[in-house]
């Protein structure tokens, strides 16, 4: 049963992931003629390799509650790891960009 739940969850989290991955991916690659930032290029990459991990990890934790463990702990932790990286990336870029000026 928390197999299946852990799934769905997954599942759920990819769905509410890939939106703003889009939105991304349009400010990032596609915004006009002004220079992008490496932050912002950084974060892309790593949230893309995010939702990688957690797409490979839905199809992990879609086995038998023996056969999730411990590749899906794994997954789930690499995951999360690779969301906050992303995350401190941005941060960390506005941040210094605020002390500048």
């Amino acid at each position: 049963m928390w197999v299946k739940g852990a799934a769905w969850l997954i599942t759920f989290g990819l769905l509410l992931a890939i939106i703003p991955r889009l939105i991304n991916l349009v400010h990032v690659w596609v915004a006009g003629p002004r220079p992008r930032p490496f932050a912002a290029t950084l974060s892309f990459w790593l949230n893309l390799l995010a939702i990688l991990a957690a797409i490979i990890n839905a199809f992990v934790h879609s086995r038998d509650a023996y056969g999730t463990m411990p590749d899906g702990l794994w997954l789930s932790i690499v995951t999360v790891v690779l969301l906050a990286v992303a995350n401190l990336v941005v941060t960390t870029h506005r941040f210094v960009s605020r002390e500048q000026r």
